[in-house]
């Protein structure tokens, strides 16, 4: 179950990049990804988008995957940070395997402009 859904996370991930298509490479790389991360940890119960409780959503992503018990620790990039990095640099992380504090902080960062920024009704 657990390689079905990291599998299925990786898949909406990446359909996600090709929906975007050539808008994604004109966005900076944090909200490129950030709306992948999002769309993936959208709930997508019996092969559909539930578009219900996307903050619990958007707990459980920030959650996925940890190795220890800590659940209270999270590394995350500040926006000062993340939203002036260049493509070589976003990919040099990757290629590093250090992109998981990428893909949280760009994640939550979305997810918030998309859902909480303003007034909320984005």
């Amino acid at each position: 179950m657990l390689d079905f859904q990291r599998q299925l996370f990786v898949l909406k991930h990446e359909v996600t990049h090709q929906f975007l298509g050539r808008w994604g490479a004109a966005l900076p790389g944090w909200l490129n990804d950030g709306f992948a991360e999002c769309m993936a940890a959208t709930p997508y119960p019996r092969g559909r988008y539930s578009f219900q409780n996307l903050d619990g959503a958007m707990h459980d992503y920030l959650l996925k995957w940890r190795a220890g018990p800590d659940r209270r620790d999270l590394l995350l990039i500040a926006p000062s940070r993340l939203m002036p990095m260049t493509p070589p640099q976003w990919s040099d992380e990757v290629k590093a395997v250090t992109a998981y504090p990428l893909d949280n902080s760009s994640a939550l960062l979305t997810h918030w402009f998309l859902h909480h920024d303003g007034s909320g009704d984005a």
